[in-house]
């Protein structure tokens, strides 16, 4: 059986937990790309206090508990979403545009150690992470 070839998108810590984690819909990109369909989710490595703060700030503001420091993971797969659509509105509270990627259905899967890249790259994992997040 061939390995699966899964598209991924490198986002901040603070925001690929978010997206995984807190209910953040939408990506706010100022491009689109044409693909649409399951979409893995990496934190990159360059966390900052800053978007900390924020997520904090939006978990709270929705009444959910803020996450700890450590549940930020960075440099790897957190998670998967589906990738449904780019919109120039939302009324979700978690776009300010100029483009929204619209995020549906996310979860999280086993971490999976990698360098991100810009724009929206392909990942081949092994066939034993595959059958653990039961993909």
């Amino acid at each position: 059986m061939p390995q699966q070839t899964f598209k991924a998108v490198t986002l901040r810590p603070c925001w690929a937990h978010a997206v995984i984690h807190l209910g953040k819909d939408i990506e706010n990109r100022s491009w689109a790309p044409k693909y649409r369909g399951p979409l893995l989710i990496h934190a990159g490595k360059n966390f900052k206090v800053q978007d900390y703060q924020r997520i904090c700030q939006f978990a709270e503001e929705a009444g959910n508990q803020p996450p700890s420091r450590d549940d930020i993971l960075v440099g790897g797969i957190i998670g998967i979403v589906d990738f449904c659509d780019v919109v120039e509105k939302s009324k979700s509270s978690w776009f300010s545009g100029p483009l929204g990627w619209v995020f549906n259905n996310a979860r999280p899967l086993p971490f999976l150690p990698m360098n991100g890249r810009l724009s929206l790259f392909g990942v081949t994992p092994s066939t034993a992470w595959c059958q653990e997040a039961n993909l």
